[in-house]
């Protein structure tokens, strides 16, 4: 019988952290400090590889039910799509 392990919780709570993360990173900005903000910062990239390693560990698992980390894989590549738009406009579009 498949069932739903802390692993499949887990990933869903950082992938839709990731994405709040990413859509208020310009409102927390203006309101803390610089040591705050590169803490802040770094916790999207390791965010991202923590993500996928989880992916992975789920996805290899026989035992674990794989909806939930289908859809956090899915919240994660939406999260993803924004870091890459944000990243192309402001590389080719920047004065």
């Amino acid at each position: 019988m498949k069932r739903i392990t802390w692993r499949s919780y887990s990933i869903l709570i950082i992938s839709v952290l990731l994405v709040l993360s990413i859509l208020l990173l310009d409102f927390i900005s203006q309101y803390v400090n610089q040591f705050t903000l590169k803490l802040y910062g770094s916790f999207i990239p390791l965010s991202i590889i923590a993500i996928f390693v989880l992916a992975v560990i789920c996805f290899c698992s026989k035992t674990e039910n794989k909806v939930i980390p289908i859809i956090a894989s899915f919240i994660a590549f939406a999260g993803i799509a924004i870091i890459a738009f944000f990243v192309y406009f402001g590389a080719n579009f920047a004065n």
